[in-house]
């Protein structure tokens, strides 16, 4: 997937797009979640965000006790959610998953931009943000 492709999934990242892993396939445009394809797909999209400094794991599900204070790199981060999603996984099992959120450079950015809870997410893009992907990479911090 091209980074236009990425961006082009405007709603993904919404400041609640990537909790679950269902959430970032619904965002991306899947409606069933149980095949070797969307996973293929979701792990990209979890990949690529992770590459951006966009997004972090805030909790690691049934795991969470054991592993919550180990550091992952990001290739450790995507092995983790390629062994516990298994194919054939729907939205209840997600929820037994890790979970991600986006960081808080990022909220921090959109807040200063003038978003809220009630805000329309395309609108504001459009009318505040514009080009997303440089947005972001404009904001993006340089120490991460």
């Amino acid at each position: 997937m091209t980074n236009k492709e990425l961006f082009d999934n405007i709603h993904l990242f919404m400041p609640d797009g990537v909790e679950f892993i269902h959430d970032i396939l619904e965002n991306i445009g899947h409606i069933s979640f149980r095949t070797e394809e969307v996973k293929r797909d979701g792990l990209e999209i979890i990949r690529k965000l992770l590459e951006l400094n966009l997004i972090e794991v805030f909790h690691w599900g049934e795991h969470h006790k054991i592993i919550y204070n180990l550091d992952f790199t990001l290739e450790q981060t995507v092995k983790y959610v390629d062994n516990i999603w298994f194919i054939g996984a729907d939205v209840s099992d997600f929820y037994g998953m890790v979970m991600f959120k986006y960081k808080d450079w990022y909220l921090q950015a959109l807040e200063k931009e003038g978003l809220t809870h009630t805000t329309y997410w395309k609108v504001f893009v459009q009318e505040k943000i514009g080009d997303l992907e440089k947005w972001i990479e404009k904001n993006r911090p340089s120490t991460i």
